[in-house]
């Protein structure tokens, strides 16, 4: 812990380019963790993003001074619209001492940074034993770039999926039963996580050959029109009623057109997205054709690679 926090003093960034240097020392993914907290409360926090509007509601909350009977009357309720618990709890809590929006991103780069340096570690662990070379290093830090600390922009879906993440890596591979409950944690923090939980569990219950998986997930990545509306329409009739309102929110023609206007439109983004999927494509169908033996071999490393493509088959 001391080096930690000597490489902060001196320089944040050097302190996270330090973790990674020296990964494997027991005070490095603690360095990467503090790093992310600091970058929370020096975060930019742009108008039109979700975190601008995180501050603004802390600061309405403070100002109105709100009990706590009036803010639980806005969970899973007719006249509340508020279905995730994690960020109104924490702002809330916050709002009862301080407006202050860094400290409310500092306080959530606190759980963000702890699972996403620990979701770092546990594939450096995994790797233990074995030369980092140019080709793991690249894998590890798509793996980081995928889902980086800049993303606590949107704090919410991006700390549940670390948090999901997590949970899964552990109950699949580490073989920790905690982590199913971890996983299944992540829908108080958004519920979309609803679908990715019930992944888990339906390849918990339903156990599918890994060829024929594969083989699904390559004519799931050629599926590029998809009618939103259907959807929609699908989930809302199986989903709670505190849900539907939400639901349908998402799958407005409306909220489609509005996400295809914004930053998601650019050429950028698109490409990026393009290159990702591609790049996952190429990944999986290299594991698939040069690592037979190892998949029927080992069983925790088959049941990775099954849920693998179950998620990005449901995910395409």
């Amino acid at each position: 812990m001391k080096n930690t926090f000597v490489f902060f003093l001196l320089n944040p960034f050097l302190g996270l380019i330090q973790a990674f240097k020296h990964y494997n020392d027991t005070w490095a993914k603690n360095s990467a963790w503090v790093f992310v907290i600091f970058y929370g409360f020096t975060m930019n926090r742009p108008e039109e993003m979700d975190s601008s509007r995180y501050v603004l509601r802390l600061k309405e909350l403070y100002e109105a001074s709100v009990n706590w009977d009036s803010f639980l009357a806005n969970f899973y309720s007719d006249d509340g619209s508020t279905i995730d618990i994690y960020q109104p709890l924490i702002t809330y809590l916050l709002s009862l001492v301080s407006d202050n929006g860094n400290i409310l991103f500092a306080i959530f780069g606190i759980v963000f940074g702890y699972f996403y340096s620990r979701n770092i570690w546990m594939l450096l662990d995994l790797l233990k034993g074995r030369s980092m070379n140019l080709q793991l290093w690249i894998l590890l830090f798509t793996f980081i770039s995928v889902i980086g600390f800049w993303e606590l922009n949107g704090v919410r879906m991006w700390t549940a999926a670390h948090v999901f993440f997590y949970g899964t890596f552990n109950y699949i591979v580490n073989q920790n039963k905690k982590g199913l409950l971890i996983a299944i944690l992540s829908i108080l923090i958004h519920f979309s996580f609803v679908l990715p939980v019930s992944i888990l569990f339906f390849f918990l219950i339903v156990k599918l050959p890994w060829k024929i998986l594969y083989f699904i997930f390559i004519a799931s990545f050629f599926v590029s029109v998809l009618n939103i509306s259907s959807i929609g329409e699908f989930f809302g009739n199986i989903a709670p009623e505190f849900l539907v309102p939400k639901i349908k929110s998402y799958t407005s023609d409306e909220y489609v057109e509005t996400v295809s206007e914004g930053p998601i439109g650019n050429w950028y983004v698109q490409y990026y997205s393009k290159m990702l999927g591609w790049f996952i494509f190429i990944m999986i169908s290299v594991i698939f054709f040069t690592s037979l033996s190892k998949i029927k071999s080992n069983k925790i490393f088959s049941n990775l690679f099954i849920f693998t493509l179950l998620f990005l088959i449901v995910g395409n």
